[in-house]
């Protein structure tokens, strides 16, 4: 017996035409009053950036390459963007990538009627980081750069370390750094470490004006 008066089911993608026949077959007692597609099949961690949060390191096994294709298919549908594919001719990876998701735009043209033409069409270059050695050795004094150097930041998320037991820590905790919801972080993400050094200076001063009490258990250098 079905547990609720009805359901409501959004997928984050392009659903196939063979999981849709299922859902219907197994909607025995036509209690689905909705099937959506929402294209969010990807962290967006800033207005800028994303992030499928893929394994590190690993090798591009072929359900690591159909789930790299499937989300940046939803990202193009989200940006209501078709784009040019370009890809870096020495890597393998990047080729094989760019064919998935050629081949993928194909099979789904009718999801890329946005409605409007373009002047310039987008372009999607698909790099191979691991032919990249300069970059991993390079160290960015940004106050987003540095607190993923030293803690490490994981789909906006930052696990603090335990401390040393210390009256007033925050060890063993987890901070979420976004800049749709962190004013500090949306302003200075980017901020170099002088300019920020500053900055929290002045916050602190802020804190301590209209919170008397914290001027003698905060302190920063």
């Amino acid at each position: 017996e079905p547990k609720f008066g009805e359901y409501h089911l959004f997928f984050s993608n392009v659903l196939k035409d063979d999981v849709v026949r299922s859902l219907a077959q197994a909607d025995q007692f036509e209690l689905v009053r909705q099937l959506r597609e929402l294209y969010a099949d990807f962290f967006a961690l800033t207005p800028s950036s994303f992030s499928l949060s893929l394994p590190q390191n690993s090798a591009l096994t072929t359900p690591l390459a159909d789930r790299t294709r499937d989300g940046l298919f939803a990202l193009l549908l989200a940006l209501k963007k078709k784009p040019a594919i370009r890809y870096q001719a020495s890597s393998k990876d990047a080729e094989h990538i760019a064919a998935l998701l050629s081949q993928h735009l194909d099979q789904h043209q009718e999801n890329l009627d946005f409605g409007r033409g373009e002047d310039l069409p987008a372009l999607l270059l698909i790099l191979d980081r691991t032919d990249d050695p300069v970059t991993p050795l390079l160290n960015q004094w940004t106050y987003q750069a540095m607190v993923h150097e030293l803690l490490g930041i994981r789909n906006n998320t930052v696990e603090i370390p335990a401390g040393d037991g210390k009256e007033g820590g925050v060890g063993g905790q987890s901070a979420v750094l976004s800049p749709v919801t962190d004013d500090f972080f949306r302003e200075n993400l980017c901020t170099d470490f002088g300019a920020l050094h500053d900055i929290v200076h002045a916050k602190l001063a802020e804190m301590k004006m209209a919170n008397p009490q914290l001027a003698g258990n905060v302190s920063f250098s």
